[in-house]
């Protein structure tokens, strides 16, 4: 298993970093609908890329918590191959402060073949965690 974990302090309250979360294109269309309409445990498909490719996982959404949790797993092609657990988390720093982290545990047998992969992932969050936090942090919501 590999993981990968990113964390920004955003000058925002939670429910802010939320909207700004779900407004900001960091969370594939699908699975915005799918937390938005609350389909939790049911299988769907997302396509994602990476890298210049662009790949097709079955995704669950497991927990989606407004505004401070989402946690979804996916998979390539069939479980065990290359599978992700992805989740979000927002939390209160101050009252007018918080806390967004993103965290992607990885599993399957091609893992140790796709390190670049992995790697764009976390440069990825890293960017998405700063667009987040200048949404919020201007008031948006």
């Amino acid at each position: 298993m590999r993981s990968i974990h990113t964390r920004i302090f955003i000058d925002a309250s939670p429910a802010h970093v939320w909207a700004a979360l779900m407004a900001s294109g960091a969370i594939p269309q699908e699975i915005r609908n799918a937390i938005r309409e609350q389909r939790i445990d049911e299988p769907f498909r997302v396509k994602m890329s990476s890298g210049g490719r662009s790949v097709s996982l079955t995704i669950k959404l497991l927990t989606a918590e407004s505004p401070r949790t989402i946690r979804w797993k996916g998979y390539l092609l069939l479980p065990g191959l290359f599978d992700g657990e992805h989740s979000v988390e927002i939390s209160e720093n101050s009252p007018r402060s918080s806390l967004l982290q993103q965290c992607e545990n990885f599993s399957g047998i091609l893992v140790p073949f796709l390190s670049r992969t992995i790697e764009q992932t976390r440069q990825r969050f890293e960017e998405t965690n700063a667009k987040v936090r200048d949404l919020a942090e201007k008031g948006y919501a």
